[in-house]
């Protein structure tokens, strides 16, 4: 049977042909890799995509059809995540499933993940692998078809990537330490409530101050050997 879906656009995941079907062989106990769980696999029979604990499940080196491959399929897998050798398990890939009515273009309500970009998921009917951005969009948790799904398509979700809140830091909690060596603050400050700003008495790097810019500095400064102090049109520094 010829393959009916597209090829894989995007990533370079494993593949294994597995041969030996022949309509009553339901389990392939030589991957080539471990593997956490069905979730981990890609599994086409007959360039059909099989559901993952539905049509087959996995643990290891072994894969499991409920029903058996005909003589005439072609079977193989992607692995989309792989055993580690110190034996924990990679996280297992997320997926969700749906079921088209013929009408909706958004048949699932609300994706179980944030997705960042149509990129993020792969998306099948009835084991047909859709384009990214052709065929369907996302945004959040909502999954758009561009045309609906028939009713009764099988509707399979892969999670490849998903959104992370990296937060952010709390007022008050990023100390000088935290920065590049390079960002310049100013002299620190004195005193409980910072009534004070210091700076240092010797200028040791060139600097230039921009046009119509005025800039203070508390007295006396000096000006270390070689180095410059460029005042350009409209700017004025004042010493107190």
């Amino acid at each position: 049977m010829a393959y009916i879906g597209r090829d894989l656009e995007y990533g370079v995941l494993d593949k294994q042909t597995l041969t030996g079907a022949d309509g009553t062989k339901t389990v392939w106990n030589d991957l080539t890799s471990g593997v956490a769980s069905a979730s981990s696999l890609l599994v086409s029979v007959g360039g059909v995509i099989q559901e993952p604990e539905v049509a087959y499940t996995a643990s290891s080196t072994v894969l499991t059809f409920t029903e058996a491959p005909e003589a005439s399929d072609t079977v193989y897998i992607i692995y989309l995540g792989k055993e580690l050798a110190i034996a924990t398990a990679q996280s297992n890939l997320s997926y969700q499933t749906g079921t088209g009515d013929g009408s909706d273009t958004t048949p699932i309500a609300t994706l179980s993940r944030t997705a960042p970009t149509d990129q993020s998921i792969m998306v099948m009917l009835n084991g047909v692998t859709q384009v990214p951005g052709t065929d369907y969009t996302v945004s959040g948790t909502t999954l758009t078809f561009t045309t609906a799904p028939a009713n009764g398509e099988n509707i399979l979700v892969y999670f490849l990537g998903i959104a992370s809140n990296i937060g952010v830091p709390s007022d008050g909690t990023v100390t000088e330490a935290k920065l590049a060596a390079g960002l310049v603050l100013g002299g620190t400050s004195i005193g409980n409530n910072n009534v004070i700003r210091t700076n240092t008495t010797t200028i040791t790097e060139n600097a230039t101050f921009l046009s119509n810019t005025n800039g203070m500095s508390a007295g006396p400064v000096s000006i270390a050997s070689g180095v410059i102090v460029s005042m350009t049109s409209g700017s004025v520094w004042t010493i107190v």
